[in-house]
Protein backbone atom coordinates (compact mmCIF):
# COMPACT_ATOMS: atom_id res chain seq x y z
CA UNK A 1 0.00 0.00 0.00
CA UNK A 2 0.87 3.47 -0.99
CA UNK A 3 1.70 5.97 2.25
CA UNK A 4 -0.63 8.42 1.70
CA UNK A 5 -0.62 12.27 3.21
CA UNK A 6 -3.23 12.48 6.32
CA UNK A 7 -4.76 15.74 6.72
CA UNK A 8 -5.12 16.96 10.46
CA UNK A 9 -7.70 15.49 12.30
CA UNK A 10 -10.57 17.31 12.03
CA UNK A 11 -9.74 19.18 9.12
CA UNK A 12 -10.79 17.38 6.39
CA UNK A 13 -12.99 18.75 3.07
CA UNK A 14 -15.23 16.51 0.71
CA UNK A 15 -16.03 17.30 -2.75
CA UNK A 16 -19.08 16.02 -4.21
CA UNK A 17 -19.02 15.14 -7.53
CA UNK A 18 -22.65 14.78 -9.60
CA UNK A 19 -22.82 13.84 -13.03
CA UNK A 20 -25.77 14.55 -14.80
CA UNK A 21 -28.36 13.76 -18.13
CA UNK A 22 -31.52 14.94 -18.72
CA UNK A 23 -31.83 15.31 -14.70
CA UNK A 24 -33.43 18.18 -14.75
CA UNK A 25 -36.81 16.69 -12.38
CA UNK A 26 -34.33 15.41 -10.02
CA UNK A 27 -31.15 17.60 -9.91
CA UNK A 28 -32.17 20.53 -7.46
CA UNK A 29 -33.42 17.52 -5.09
CA UNK A 30 -30.02 15.87 -5.60
CA UNK A 31 -27.63 19.42 -5.49
CA UNK A 32 -29.49 20.32 -2.21
CA UNK A 33 -29.04 17.06 -0.23
CA UNK A 34 -25.31 17.77 -0.71
CA UNK A 35 -25.86 20.97 1.11
CA UNK A 36 -26.53 18.55 4.26
CA UNK A 37 -23.51 16.75 4.96
CA UNK A 38 -21.97 19.75 7.09
CA UNK A 39 -19.36 22.34 7.31
CA UNK A 40 -16.68 19.29 5.79
CA UNK A 41 -18.42 20.50 2.31
CA UNK A 42 -15.97 22.21 0.11
CA UNK A 43 -17.51 22.03 -3.43
CA UNK A 44 -20.07 20.70 -5.39
CA UNK A 45 -19.69 19.61 -8.91
CA UNK A 46 -22.04 18.94 -11.39
CA UNK A 47 -20.93 17.78 -14.96
CA UNK A 48 -23.44 18.44 -17.31
CA UNK A 49 -23.03 15.46 -19.62
CA UNK A 50 -24.05 16.98 -22.79
CA UNK A 51 -28.43 17.61 -21.56
CA UNK A 52 -30.59 19.05 -23.56
CA UNK A 53 -33.49 19.82 -21.14
CA UNK A 54 -33.29 22.53 -18.10
CA UNK A 55 -30.36 20.78 -15.96
CA UNK A 56 -27.62 23.03 -17.10
CA UNK A 57 -30.13 26.28 -16.21
CA UNK A 58 -30.99 25.02 -12.99
CA UNK A 59 -27.42 24.22 -12.03
CA UNK A 60 -26.92 27.77 -13.16
CA UNK A 61 -29.52 29.07 -10.96
CA UNK A 62 -28.00 27.45 -8.12
CA UNK A 63 -24.85 28.20 -8.51
CA UNK A 64 -25.56 31.87 -8.81
CA UNK A 65 -26.76 32.01 -5.36
CA UNK A 66 -24.08 28.98 -3.48
CA UNK A 67 -21.17 29.56 -4.95
CA UNK A 68 -19.68 26.15 -3.78
CA UNK A 69 -21.79 24.95 -7.00
CA UNK A 70 -19.46 24.71 -10.08
CA UNK A 71 -20.81 24.01 -13.16
CA UNK A 72 -18.83 22.18 -16.04
CA UNK A 73 -20.72 21.24 -19.33
CA UNK A 74 -19.50 18.50 -21.89
CA UNK A 75 -20.73 16.97 -24.83
CA UNK A 76 -22.31 13.36 -24.39
CA UNK A 77 -19.53 11.00 -23.84
CA UNK A 78 -21.38 9.00 -20.66
CA UNK A 79 -21.53 8.84 -16.95
CA UNK A 80 -17.77 7.37 -16.48
CA UNK A 81 -16.52 10.37 -18.54
CA UNK A 82 -18.57 12.66 -16.84
CA UNK A 83 -17.42 11.44 -13.08
CA UNK A 84 -13.69 11.28 -14.51
CA UNK A 85 -13.78 15.49 -15.41
CA UNK A 86 -15.59 16.52 -12.70
CA UNK A 87 -13.14 13.89 -10.26
CA UNK A 88 -10.25 15.63 -12.22
CA UNK A 89 -11.42 19.69 -10.77
CA UNK A 90 -12.23 18.27 -7.39
CA UNK A 91 -9.76 19.47 -4.45
CA UNK A 92 -11.05 17.56 -1.40
CA UNK A 93 -9.41 15.62 0.82
CA UNK A 94 -12.32 13.40 0.27
CA UNK A 95 -14.75 12.66 -2.89
CA UNK A 96 -18.30 11.91 -3.06
CA UNK A 97 -19.88 10.52 -6.19
CA UNK A 98 -23.37 11.53 -6.20
CA UNK A 99 -26.18 10.22 -9.00
CA UNK A 100 -28.36 13.31 -10.71
CA UNK A 101 -31.65 10.87 -9.70
CA UNK A 102 -30.43 10.25 -6.55
CA UNK A 103 -29.56 12.21 -3.01
CA UNK A 104 -28.01 11.76 0.31
CA UNK A 105 -28.88 11.71 3.88
CA UNK A 106 -28.26 14.86 6.53
CA UNK A 107 -25.33 14.44 8.69
CA UNK A 108 -22.03 15.89 9.93
CA UNK A 109 -19.86 13.95 7.00
CA UNK A 110 -16.65 15.61 8.54
CA UNK A 111 -16.98 12.91 11.59
CA UNK A 112 -16.79 10.16 9.10
CA UNK A 113 -13.56 11.76 7.50
CA UNK A 114 -12.00 12.68 10.73
CA UNK A 115 -12.62 8.52 11.86
CA UNK A 116 -11.16 7.38 8.80
CA UNK A 117 -8.31 10.10 9.06
CA UNK A 118 -7.75 8.39 12.84
CA UNK A 119 -8.17 5.20 12.22
CA UNK A 120 -5.92 5.30 8.90
CA UNK A 121 -8.64 4.44 6.09
CA UNK A 122 -8.35 5.30 2.96
CA UNK A 123 -12.33 4.19 1.49
CA UNK A 124 -15.45 4.66 3.89
CA UNK A 125 -19.04 2.70 2.80
CA UNK A 126 -22.17 3.48 4.11
CA UNK A 127 -25.35 2.23 3.97
CA UNK A 128 -28.08 3.19 1.60
CA UNK A 129 -31.85 3.03 1.45
CA UNK A 130 -34.04 2.15 -2.08
CA UNK A 131 -37.46 2.09 -3.12
CA UNK A 132 -38.87 -0.90 -0.73
CA UNK A 133 -35.85 -1.61 1.50
CA UNK A 134 -35.53 0.51 4.75
CA UNK A 135 -31.61 -1.16 5.03
CA UNK A 136 -30.81 -1.70 8.83
CA UNK A 137 -28.74 1.66 9.95
CA UNK A 138 -28.41 3.95 12.76
CA UNK A 139 -30.30 7.63 12.16
CA UNK A 140 -27.03 9.46 13.75
CA UNK A 141 -23.42 8.93 12.18
CA UNK A 142 -22.00 9.52 15.74
CA UNK A 143 -23.31 6.40 16.99
CA UNK A 144 -23.03 5.08 13.95
CA UNK A 145 -18.96 4.97 14.36
CA UNK A 146 -19.40 3.55 17.35
CA UNK A 147 -20.08 0.35 15.30
CA UNK A 148 -17.53 0.74 12.31
CA UNK A 149 -15.56 -1.87 11.25
CA UNK A 150 -12.67 -1.95 8.92
CA UNK A 151 -11.74 -4.82 6.26
CA UNK A 152 -8.29 -4.99 4.22
CA UNK A 153 -8.63 -4.23 0.80
CA UNK A 154 -7.35 -7.36 -0.67
CA UNK A 155 -10.37 -9.35 1.69
CA UNK A 156 -12.84 -7.18 0.28
CA UNK A 157 -11.71 -7.89 -3.10
CA UNK A 158 -11.99 -11.38 -2.95
CA UNK A 159 -14.98 -11.34 -1.63
CA UNK A 160 -16.53 -8.83 -4.56
CA UNK A 161 -14.90 -11.48 -7.04
CA UNK A 162 -15.70 -14.81 -6.05
CA UNK A 163 -18.34 -14.30 -3.19
CA UNK A 164 -18.64 -14.48 0.12
CA UNK A 165 -19.47 -10.78 1.00
CA UNK A 166 -22.06 -11.73 3.55
CA UNK A 167 -19.37 -13.96 5.70
CA UNK A 168 -17.22 -10.70 5.51
CA UNK A 169 -19.36 -7.86 6.73
CA UNK A 170 -22.48 -7.41 9.15
CA UNK A 171 -25.27 -6.42 7.95
CA UNK A 172 -24.23 -6.27 4.33
CA UNK A 173 -27.53 -6.72 2.95
CA UNK A 174 -27.97 -2.52 4.05
CA UNK A 175 -24.70 -1.92 1.61
CA UNK A 176 -23.73 -1.94 -2.04
CA UNK A 177 -20.29 -3.33 -2.81
CA UNK A 178 -20.00 -2.41 -6.46
CA UNK A 179 -21.36 1.30 -6.63
CA UNK A 180 -19.32 4.10 -6.24
CA UNK A 181 -22.05 6.28 -4.49
CA UNK A 182 -22.79 5.86 -0.73
CA UNK A 183 -19.03 6.50 0.40
CA UNK A 184 -16.20 8.26 1.06
CA UNK A 185 -12.63 7.73 -1.24
CA UNK A 186 -9.40 9.31 0.32
CA UNK A 187 -8.95 11.65 -3.16
CA UNK A 188 -4.93 10.93 -2.94
CA UNK A 189 -5.81 7.26 -3.60
CA UNK A 190 -7.79 7.93 -6.70
CA UNK A 191 -5.01 10.38 -7.82
CA UNK A 192 -2.32 6.78 -7.17
CA UNK A 193 -4.92 4.58 -9.19
CA UNK A 194 -4.71 6.95 -12.20
CA UNK A 195 -1.08 7.55 -12.02
CA UNK A 196 -0.67 3.59 -11.88
CA UNK A 197 -3.40 3.20 -14.61
CA UNK A 198 -4.03 6.65 -17.26
CA UNK A 199 -6.40 8.59 -17.67
CA UNK A 200 -8.15 5.76 -20.23
CA UNK A 201 -8.81 3.48 -17.43
CA UNK A 202 -9.12 5.17 -14.42
CA UNK A 203 -10.87 6.47 -12.27
CA UNK A 204 -13.44 5.22 -14.73
CA UNK A 205 -13.07 2.94 -17.67
CA UNK A 206 -15.02 4.69 -20.11
CA UNK A 207 -16.98 3.26 -23.21
CA UNK A 208 -19.34 1.15 -20.69
CA UNK A 209 -23.16 1.53 -20.13
CA UNK A 210 -22.66 -0.69 -17.29
CA UNK A 211 -20.42 -1.81 -14.29
CA UNK A 212 -18.15 0.57 -14.73
CA UNK A 213 -18.34 0.96 -10.69
CA UNK A 214 -17.27 -2.37 -9.69
CA UNK A 215 -14.04 -2.15 -11.96
CA UNK A 216 -13.15 1.39 -10.50
CA UNK A 217 -14.01 -0.22 -6.95
CA UNK A 218 -11.81 -3.05 -8.25
CA UNK A 219 -8.78 -0.85 -9.27
CA UNK A 220 -9.10 1.31 -5.69
CA UNK A 221 -8.79 -2.43 -3.89
CA UNK A 222 -5.83 -3.18 -6.05
CA UNK A 223 -4.08 -0.13 -4.96
CA UNK A 224 -5.01 -0.26 -1.32
CA UNK A 225 -3.89 -3.68 -0.88
CA UNK A 226 -3.68 -4.56 3.11
CA UNK A 227 -4.81 -1.06 3.81
CA UNK A 228 -8.78 -1.01 5.33
CA UNK A 229 -11.91 -0.11 3.94
CA UNK A 230 -14.10 1.14 6.79
CA UNK A 231 -18.01 0.26 7.03
CA UNK A 232 -19.91 2.67 8.63
CA UNK A 233 -23.83 1.28 9.78
CA UNK A 234 -25.63 5.01 8.55
CA UNK A 235 -27.68 5.22 5.96
CA UNK A 236 -26.30 7.94 3.74
CA UNK A 237 -27.81 7.64 0.61
CA UNK A 238 -30.95 7.14 -0.78
CA UNK A 239 -30.84 5.27 -4.64
CA UNK A 240 -33.98 6.42 -6.25
CA UNK A 241 -34.12 3.64 -8.54
CA UNK A 242 -37.52 4.23 -10.14
CA UNK A 243 -35.38 7.21 -11.27
CA UNK A 244 -32.67 5.62 -12.88
CA UNK A 245 -32.26 6.57 -16.50
CA UNK A 246 -30.20 3.21 -16.88
CA UNK A 247 -31.27 0.48 -14.46
CA UNK A 248 -33.93 -2.60 -15.77
CA UNK A 249 -33.81 -1.51 -19.26
CA UNK A 250 -32.13 -4.42 -21.45
CA UNK A 251 -31.23 -3.36 -25.43
CA UNK A 252 -29.49 -5.35 -28.14
CA UNK A 253 -26.44 -2.41 -27.76
CA UNK A 254 -26.31 -4.08 -23.84
CA UNK A 255 -24.20 -6.88 -26.02
CA UNK A 256 -21.59 -4.58 -27.20
CA UNK A 257 -21.05 -3.18 -24.51
CA UNK A 258 -20.54 -6.43 -22.53
CA UNK A 259 -17.93 -6.48 -25.29
CA UNK A 260 -16.42 -3.63 -24.14
CA UNK A 261 -16.45 -4.64 -20.33
CA UNK A 262 -14.88 -7.76 -21.17
CA UNK A 263 -11.99 -6.28 -23.01
CA UNK A 264 -11.15 -3.90 -20.26
CA UNK A 265 -11.18 -6.73 -18.21
CA UNK A 266 -8.33 -8.29 -20.04
CA UNK A 267 -6.81 -4.40 -20.10
CA UNK A 268 -6.43 -5.12 -15.98
CA UNK A 269 -5.60 -8.43 -16.60
CA UNK A 270 -2.27 -7.52 -18.64
CA UNK A 271 -1.61 -4.45 -15.84
CA UNK A 272 -1.78 -6.88 -13.48
CA UNK A 273 -4.97 -5.33 -11.65
CA UNK A 274 -6.56 -8.70 -12.14
CA UNK A 275 -5.10 -12.16 -12.32
CA UNK A 276 -6.03 -14.45 -15.13
CA UNK A 277 -8.18 -16.42 -12.51
CA UNK A 278 -9.60 -13.47 -10.86
CA UNK A 279 -10.17 -11.73 -14.70
CA UNK A 280 -12.18 -15.08 -15.71
CA UNK A 281 -14.63 -14.33 -12.71
CA UNK A 282 -15.07 -11.11 -13.08
CA UNK A 283 -16.51 -11.41 -16.68
CA UNK A 284 -17.96 -14.60 -15.62
CA UNK A 285 -20.23 -12.55 -13.09
CA UNK A 286 -21.07 -9.63 -15.58
CA UNK A 287 -21.89 -11.98 -18.18
CA UNK A 288 -24.54 -14.08 -15.94
CA UNK A 289 -25.87 -10.66 -14.55
CA UNK A 290 -26.40 -9.26 -18.21
CA UNK A 291 -27.76 -12.59 -19.39
CA UNK A 292 -30.59 -12.79 -16.92
CA UNK A 293 -31.80 -9.84 -17.57
CA UNK A 294 -31.86 -10.34 -21.19
CA UNK A 295 -33.00 -13.68 -20.88
CA UNK A 296 -36.24 -11.96 -18.69
CA UNK A 297 -37.28 -10.17 -21.57
CA UNK A 298 -35.90 -11.77 -24.65
CA UNK A 299 -38.93 -13.64 -25.68
CA UNK A 300 -41.04 -10.46 -26.09
CA UNK A 301 -37.47 -8.83 -28.20
CA UNK A 302 -36.28 -11.74 -30.42
CA UNK A 303 -33.59 -10.01 -31.83
CA UNK A 304 -31.93 -9.49 -28.04
CA UNK A 305 -31.37 -13.16 -28.39
CA UNK A 306 -30.09 -13.27 -31.57
CA UNK A 307 -27.92 -9.61 -30.82
CA UNK A 308 -26.16 -12.35 -27.79
CA UNK A 309 -26.05 -15.48 -30.42
CA UNK A 310 -24.41 -13.29 -32.68
CA UNK A 311 -21.99 -12.09 -31.05
CA UNK A 312 -20.95 -14.98 -28.35
CA UNK A 313 -19.66 -18.05 -30.08
CA UNK A 314 -19.86 -21.71 -28.64
CA UNK A 315 -16.07 -21.68 -28.31
CA UNK A 316 -16.01 -18.56 -26.70
CA UNK A 317 -18.15 -19.57 -23.78
CA UNK A 318 -16.65 -22.66 -23.66
CA UNK A 319 -13.37 -21.33 -23.30
CA UNK A 320 -14.34 -18.20 -20.64
CA UNK A 321 -17.25 -19.34 -18.72
CA UNK A 322 -15.43 -21.82 -17.10
CA UNK A 323 -16.89 -21.13 -13.65
CA UNK A 324 -19.30 -18.69 -11.90
CA UNK A 325 -18.90 -16.73 -8.61
CA UNK A 326 -21.48 -18.88 -6.37
CA UNK A 327 -23.65 -15.84 -5.49
CA UNK A 328 -24.08 -15.09 -9.08
CA UNK A 329 -26.15 -18.03 -9.58
CA UNK A 330 -29.17 -16.88 -6.97
CA UNK A 331 -29.21 -17.71 -3.38
CA UNK A 332 -30.67 -21.74 -4.41
CA UNK A 333 -28.28 -21.80 -7.22
CA UNK A 334 -31.61 -21.50 -8.83
CA UNK A 335 -30.27 -20.57 -11.80
CA UNK A 336 -27.09 -23.31 -12.11
CA UNK A 337 -28.51 -24.70 -14.84
CA UNK A 338 -28.61 -22.09 -17.01
CA UNK A 339 -24.89 -21.16 -16.25
CA UNK A 340 -23.97 -25.41 -17.21
CA UNK A 341 -25.08 -24.77 -20.48
CA UNK A 342 -23.53 -21.42 -21.14
CA UNK A 343 -20.27 -22.87 -19.99
CA UNK A 344 -20.51 -25.72 -22.25
CA UNK A 345 -21.62 -23.65 -25.53
CA UNK A 346 -25.78 -24.24 -25.48
CA UNK A 347 -26.63 -20.43 -25.11
CA UNK A 348 -30.26 -20.70 -27.01
CA UNK A 349 -30.72 -23.43 -24.82
CA UNK A 350 -29.95 -21.24 -21.54
CA UNK A 351 -31.95 -19.18 -22.99
CA UNK A 352 -34.78 -21.11 -22.57
CA UNK A 353 -34.03 -22.77 -19.61
CA UNK A 354 -33.83 -18.67 -17.70
CA UNK A 355 -36.74 -17.97 -19.58
CA UNK A 356 -38.98 -21.18 -17.99
CA UNK A 357 -37.68 -20.33 -14.71
CA UNK A 358 -37.93 -16.41 -14.45
CA UNK A 359 -41.72 -16.90 -15.66
CA UNK A 360 -42.00 -19.75 -12.59
CA UNK A 361 -40.58 -17.45 -10.28
CA UNK A 362 -42.83 -15.16 -10.75
CA UNK A 363 -46.01 -17.45 -10.93
CA UNK A 364 -44.60 -18.28 -7.49
CA UNK A 365 -44.58 -14.69 -6.12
Amino acid sequence: MRDFAMPAKGNSTISVVVPAYQAEGTIKRCIKSAFGVGKALLEVIVIDDGSTDGTARIVGELAADEPRIRLIRQTNRGRAAARNAGFYMTHGDWVVFLDADDYMFPGDYGELAAAADERHLDIVVCMHSRPGFAGLATGDIRSALLRLSAVSGSALSRAMIEGGIDALIDGAQGYDFNASWGRLYRRSLIEDVVACLGSRLAPFPTGLRFSEDRLFNLECLWRLGDGCVGFVPFAAYYWDVNSSSTCAKVRTEDVESLKRFIGTVAELDERFVLSSGDSRLVVAREFMEQFKKAAKVSRGVPQLEDAWLASFSNAWLRDNLVTFPSDSLGHRREWCLAAVLLSRGHMRAAFRVYGMLARLRQLAR
